[in-house]
């Protein structure tokens, strides 16, 4: 069983990499080492980092663009024109004809479309707010993850110290244990008793550092490290 494990995950980590399936790899990351400590960000440095923040920063930076360029037809608007050209329309008998440049602005001011400028406006916030609070939605699934993971990091790395302490004491009382079979003071079952029990602490002590492991990549996860 452990072997069919074995070979299941080299499979799927070397497919993962996009390598053949059976290509043997050298280990990580030891399995009795504990992994290095890892800074622990808070909401607002993590949010940032996260695509799916950014993503809802990015439309409504851009529904807001969009709210100006619909209002800005209803503004006031202004336009200057210059033209120039040559009187001909009389004939001028011998005599230059006159250089006759014009010059003007025209103001347009939609004031009977105040109403329109008022529903786009209106309308154009009311798509702002829905995004703002899709935002704020994501906020809070991106604070629920960070607490959960933050929260199993600090219970795994306290279950290593407790799995490292259980497996000191096996390995003093194991110890104790032979000497004192060594010394003709303690049975056969005795010391079968405390090599079972050693055996089982530190079966304990490689699914607590497992744990601790899969907790800090779960936390890496979170923060998009």
């Amino acid at each position: 069983k452990a072997r069919q494990n074995y070979t299941l995950a080299l499979q799927q980590l070397n497919i993962l990499m996009g390598v053949a399936p059976n290509t043997p790899i050298d280990s990580l990351s030891e399995i009795s080492i504990a992994s290095e400590p890892v800074d622990i960000l808070g909401l607002d440095d993590v949010l940032p980092r996260r695509a799916d923040y950014a993503s809802t920063t990015v439309n409504i930076a851009r529904s807001e663009a969009q709210r100006h360029a619909a209002l800005s037809k209803y503004n006031p608007q202004v336009s200057m024109f210059l033209a120039t050209g040559w009187d001909t329309g009389i004939t001028y008998m011998g005599q230059e004809i006159p250089h006759t440049p014009v010059a003007g602005v025209n103001v347009s001011i939609p004031i009977f479309r105040w109403g329109a400028r008022f529903r786009t406006n209106r309308q154009q916030k009311a798509f702002i707010g829905i995004q703002k609070l899709q935002q704020s939605y994501i906020t809070d699934n991106i604070l629920e993850e960070l607490s959960a993971a933050t929260t199993k990091l600090t219970e795994t790395e306290q279950q290593v110290k407790t799995a490292k302490e259980n497996m000191a004491l096996a390995e003093e009382n194991l110890d104790l244990v032979t000497f004192s079979y060594n010394e003709g003071k303690s049975s056969m079952a005795d010391v079968l008793s405390a090599q079972l029990s050693w055996t089982q602490a530190h079966t304990n002590l490689i699914s607590a550092y497992l744990a601790e492991k899969m907790a800090v990549a779960e936390y890496r996860k979170v923060i998009s490290e």
